[in-house]
């Protein structure tokens, strides 16, 4: 989209991501890798913006229409060759007061850019307690970490990802290998231990079409 927008924020709220080819596209990373993972982060932002926004849990479904117009997040694909994207927020204007918006919602609202950067980094970095400080919320902290291991490189088509803010090139960065990755994981079994079966359970069989299998909750449907 583009970078001239009317109705961006503020640029220091952009952040920056750039990413390079892993081992087996030594020539750069592969532009459908790079998009999928700019997916993954937008999902990554509206989890961030809902726990700051202290909004009930959703299982399911997009993010609240007032989460999404009130900062939308926006990807700037740069050139093919220069493997980076920019992601920035847009305000679209409220023509009413949606659902579950209120002031101090807003106001929340209006950290979650830097707050995501922020968990970013703690994540990158195995700082459990800072993660906990910022996302205390356990089911989106949950969330956050598994949508994270997505993004983290897999050294195979992305062998790093560094994030900072756009207009800032002096400002601290978050550096992302692959060994990330596996302290992320690391970092979500620990805070999240498997649950497990005690003495007295037995295996079921059942027999059926499978529906629907929902690995958050631990639910599957036949």
């Amino acid at each position: 989209r583009s970078m001239s927008d009317q109705n961006l924020m503020r640029r220091d709220e952009s952040l920056l991501f750039r990413f390079s080819g892993g081992r087996a596209t030594r020539s750069g990373a592969p532009f459908d890798a790079i998009m999928g993972r700019c997916k993954t982060i937008v999902s990554i932002y509206y989890r961030v913006a809902e726990a700051q926004a202290e909004l009930e849990y959703r299982n399911r479904g997009p993010a609240p229409d007032w989460i999404r117009n009130a900062r939308e997040p926006v990807i700037h694909a740069a050139p093919a060759a220069s493997f980076q994207c920019v992601l920035d927020f847009r305000r679209v204007e409220q023509q009413q007061v949606l659902p579950g918006m209120t002031p101090d919602a807003e106001k929340k609202l209006e950290e979650a850019p830097r707050l995501l950067f922020s968990a970013l980094r703690a994540a990158s970095l195995g700082s459990d307690q800072d993660l906990l400080s910022l996302i205390p919320d356990p089911q989106y902290r949950r969330t956050f970490l598994k949508l994270f291991t997505q993004f983290c490189p897999d050294g195979k088509r992305i062998e790093t990802i560094e994030c900072r803010f756009a207009n800032d090139e002096l400002s601290p960065s978050v550096q992302m290998h692959k060994a990330t990755k596996a302290e992320v994981r690391s970092v979500l079994s620990s805070q999240f231990p498997a649950v497990q079966p005690t003495g007295d359970s037995e295996p079921v069989k059942v027999t059926g079409t499978l529906r629907a299998i929902n690995l958050e909750k631990g639910v599957i449907q036949v």
